[in-house]
């Protein structure tokens, strides 16, 4: 972020609830998400299966939200809004209510039970 000329407060999530203790758990990860920013309904994370993962909040706890597909698939998943996408957007000027959609698919993911 600094790279960028962002100085705001990082964060680190520390997941050691036993909500979430299974580690292969593919949908660990989207089961934390939804579960610290409390999202329901079209809003659910379902696309993040494994690290890194950066999330974008706002002072509101409103987590940014984007979505992608995967290369094997036509399916429209929710992510956080990546790091790297702040290189042609505002942090400051992010609307954390609208969803975007990237043009970009993602290799292979780990959304089954076995990674591809």
């Amino acid at each position: 972020m600094q790279i960028y000329g962002y100085t705001e407060q990082l964060y680190f999530i520390r997941d050691t609830s036993q909500l979430f203790k299974v580690n292969d758990n593919p949908q660990r990860y989207n089961k934390i998400l939804n579960y610290l920013f409390d999202l329901k309904g079209d809003e659910r994370i379902d696309g993040v299966f494994g690290v890194p993962i950066s999330c974008i909040v706002n002072k509101q706890n409103r987590l940014k939200i984007m979505k992608y597909k995967y290369e094997e698939d036509s399916i429209l998943r929710n992510r956080p809004f990546p790091l790297y996408e702040l290189t042609t957007t505002d942090i400051k000027g992010l609307d954390y209510y609208g969803i975007e959609i990237s043009n970009d698919t993602l290799p292979g993911s780990c959304y089954r039970d076995e990674c591809e």
